[in-house]
């Protein structure tokens, strides 16, 4: 995985107001952590559709199809 890569992710378990699900994330995480075999975790950001997300505020970066909110970001096991 690199930075700037938008893979498809499962979101579980989730916490809160968490995403949840099957969805695309794109890695936020610097190339050399995510290289580590040892740590099994990435640093992302989950994608949404939904309109209300885009009404969040400044953490809400539109792209073409989706917005993906940085107040998401979270950490994901690259295993699952």
């Amino acid at each position: 995985m690199r930075r700037g890569e938008v893979w498809e992710a499962e979101l579980w378990p989730r916490a809160g107001s968490e995403q949840s699900g099957r969805r695309p994330v794109i890695v936020l995480s610097n190339d050399g952590f995510n290289a580590v075999e040892s740590w099994r975790s990435v640093i992302v950001v989950p994608f949404s559709t939904s309109a209300k997300q885009r009404e969040r505020g400044p953490t809400a970066i539109a792209f073409k199809r989706a917005p993906a909110g940085c107040a998401r970001v979270r950490s994901h096991c690259v295993t699952r």
